[in-house]
C-alpha cells in the first residue's frame, strides 16, 4: 500500500488472508490458486481443475490394478484439499476407502523432516500406491524411499502434480499432472489489466485452466488380489 500499487496479484496466500489483505487494500486483486475467495467483491480468481485432476489421476491408479492407496500433502487446506476431494471421489467411486485415514501429511522444512520421512516409510508398506499433491513431495518421497530400499515403482508406485522440470529427471521419472503455469501468470495479468482499464465486463470473476495428465514410469500396473 505505502507503494501505491494499482493492483495486486497474489500466489501462495493460504484461507483467510485474502480478506484479511482486501479490508486494508481496496484496489482489484487477481487471485492465483486460492478457494475461499469466491464471494469477494473486486477480486478475480485464477486456479486450476484441481480436483478433477486429482479424481483422474486417482482414477488411472486405481485401473492400473491398485486398491490400497494412499493421498500425501502437507496440509488439507485450500487447493491440496480440493485434490485431496478429487482422489476421495474417485476412491468412492470404485468402493475403495478414501478417507482421511489414508491422508498422509509430509512436513516442509527441515524441523523433524528425517523423523517425518521414516514414519512415511513404515506406513507405506500398507499401501501399493501414493497420489501426491505436488512433484516436489512425490520427488522427496521416492527419493527417501528408494534410500531405504524400497522398489519404486515395483513395490509402490507414486504419482505427482504439477509437471516441474524434475519431474522428469527422477528415476523412475514421474506420473503427473501436467498444468501450464505460464499460462496462469499471463491470465492472472490480463484479467488484472482488464479491470485497471475499466473494463470489468471482459474480465472473468473466475478462470479454470485445464490440466493434462502424463504417463511416465513411476506407475505399475499390477494384478490384485
Amino acid at each position: 500500500m505505502s507503494w501505491n500499487m494499482d493492483g495486486l496479484v497474489t500466489c501462495g496466500f493460504v484461507e483467510g488472508e485474502i480478506s484479511y489483505l482486501q479490508e486494508r487494500y481496496k484496489k482489484p486483486i487477481v487471485i492465483i490458486d486460492d478457494y475461499d475467495t469466491d464471494d469477494l467483491d473486486n477480486c478475480i480468481n485464477v486456479r486450476l481443475e484441481d480436483k478433477k485432476a486429482a479424481y483422474e489421476m486417482t482414477k488411472y491408479v486405481i485401473g492400473c490394478g491398485h486398491r490400497k492407496i494412499a493421498f500425501l500433502a502437507d496440509n488439507n487446506i485450500n487447493l491440496d484439499h480440493q485434490r485431496f476431494l478429487g482422489y476421495c471421489q474417485a476412491m468412492e467411486e470404485a468402493g475403495l476407502s478414501g478417507s482421511e485415514d489414508h491422508f498422509l501429511k509430509i512436513r516442509s522444512g527441515n524441523r523433524g523432516e528425517q523423523d517425518n520421512l521414516e514414519e512415511l516409510y513404515e506406513k507405506s508398506f500398507a499401501y501399493t500406491a501414493v497420489i501426491c499433491a505436488s512433484d516436489y513431495y512425490a520427488s522427496m518421497l521416492l527419493n527417501a524411499l528408494q534410500d531405504k530400499g524400497r522398489k519404486i515403482p515395483d513395490e509402490l508406485s507414486i504419482t505427482g502434480f504439477d509437471d516441474v522440470e524434475y519431474a522428469s529427471l527422477v528415476r523412475p521419472a514421474l506420473t503427473t499432472v501436467r498444468q501450464d503455469i505460464q499460462e496462469k501468470g499471463r491470465v492472472a495479468v490480463d484479467m488484472l489489466v482488464k479491470m485497471l482499464e475499466g473494463r470489468p465486463e471482459e474480465a472473468e470473476t473466475l478462470v479454470v485452466l485445464p490440466t493434462r495428465m502424463i504417463i511416465r514410469d513411476s506407475v505399475k500396473k499390477i494384478n490384485y488380489e
